[in-house]
């Protein structure tokens, strides 16, 4: 695995309504920091999230990358860098498995703000050191915001953002939580190629 093992955004004054420390490691993580995930994990009331058991029982070196959200030295939040055997080879997802708890998470209505758009970059950096061609996001839900985000994504990133027109499978597609709404760019800026996930 290629990379720096850690890459940090520093809250300023201008960090919209969400002034976070942004960290990026590498896995595997040190025995730590990992543990301070879990022990994170562990005080989160999960009795109301929609997808707690996604949360429960992650093992963070699964992920090629762990981005953790601080706020006065406290983790408030985490997101990793996903690849798996469903997905082409060079294709990455990111921003999986976003987190953050309930203290933050709903102080800001303004989609991708600045502590999103360096995740999206510390992300979209390590992908590419590791020959990645591709990264894409993906949910569930309606894609309206997905729509906004990808919007702001092409402003504020690199690269050319775009949502598809239909559900695609991310994992297996019997599982119908599987079949969601992607927004996917080429992160070497070779748009005229095709995404190996769409297949029609």
């Amino acid at each position: 695995m290629k990379g720096f093992g850690k890459m940090y955004f520093k809250k300023t004054p201008n960090s919209q309504h969400k002034p976070f420390d942004i960290y990026t490691f590498l896995t595997p993580i040190n025995i730590v920091l990992k543990n301070e995930l879990k022990k994170f994990i562990s005080n989160q009331n999960f009795t109301q999230e929609r997808l707690a058991f996604n949360y429960r029982c992650l093992n963070f070196d699964d992920y090629i990358a762990v981005s953790v959200f601080y706020l006065e030295k406290k983790i408030v939040g985490f997101s990793t860098v996903w690849s798996r055997d469903f997905y082409p080879g060079d294709t990455v997802r990111v921003f999986n498995r976003w987190f953050e708890n309930k203290q933050v998470r709903k102080t800001s209505k303004i989609i991708g703000d600045h502590h999103l758009i360096a995740v999206a970059n510390h992300q979209i950096q390590i992908a590419k050191d590791n020959d990645y061609e591709w990264a894409f996001i993906s949910r569930e839900r309606g894609p309206r915001f997905l729509k906004k985000l990808s919007d702001k994504l092409s402003d504020k990133t690199k690269y050319s953002w775009q949502v598809h027109p239909k559900k695609i499978p991310v994992c297996y597609p019997n599982a119908e939580s599987c079949w969601q709404w992607v927004s996917y760019a080429n992160i070497k800026n070779n748009n005229h190629l095709k995404w190996g996930m769409l297949n029609e």
